[in-house]
């Protein structure tokens, strides 16, 4: 590693920054990006309260999750920077040893190395399982909702039968001679 011109401080300022600012800025982006490819749900159909009540149940256990993993991330931030501190600590300590020096360099890099790729893995697995969950919640917003599409095209008269029903019935009105015999379960 090349030797830096930086004082400990602002060696600790530099190893937080890599650590949590790129991997919170590439969650919020992911975040973003999710919100605005999130497909538009209004529909004129009416909401059934089962619904209704899965959506506020998944929502709530998305939040919560969300919540915890937070929670986990600044408590792991907490603890790395605990960590960077006590090694500048040592590295401030060392100052005089340039062999120390470079050897402590190394072990920081590597160790920096080893903890964004746990915490990259960590957040691309808890972003897979959300996404994961959003896709299972839309399968089955959609699905209910042709179920509830064919329901009405079952319910729904054909309006070619009708028009040719009234179209009988208007003729036979006008040539009714009263002796006009449909057969049994007919209209006309």
């Amino acid at each position: 590693m090349p030797e830096t011109k930086f004082n400990p401080s602002q060696q600790v300022e530099r190893i937080r920054e890599i650590l949590v600012g790129r991997e919170m800025g590439r969650i919020e982006r992911r975040l973003a990006e999710l919100e605005t490819t999130r497909p538009n749900t209004t529909t004129s159909f009416r909401r059934e309260p089962a619904m209704d009540n899965r959506l506020a149940t998944a929502q709530q256990t998305l939040l919560r999750d969300t919540q915890e993993l937070k929670i986990r991330i600044q408590k792991e931030s907490a603890a790395r920077q605990q960590q960077i501190a006590q090694l500048a600590q040592k590295l401030s300590r060392t100052n005089g040893l340039p062999l120390n020096q470079q050897a402590l360099e190394e072990q920081i890099s590597d160790r920096m190395e080893k903890v964004a790729s746990e915490m990259t893995a960590l957040i691309d697995a808890r972003t897979r399982e959300i996404l994961h969950h959003l896709q299972n919640e839309i399968l089955q917003w959609k699905n209910q909702m042709d179920r509830d599409l064919q329901s009405i095209r079952d319910i729904k008269a054909d309006r070619q039968d009708l028009s040719s029903r009234f179209a009988r019935l208007a003729a036979a009105a006008m040539e009714d001679d009263g002796d006009f015999e449909t057969p049994e379960g007919y209209l006309l």
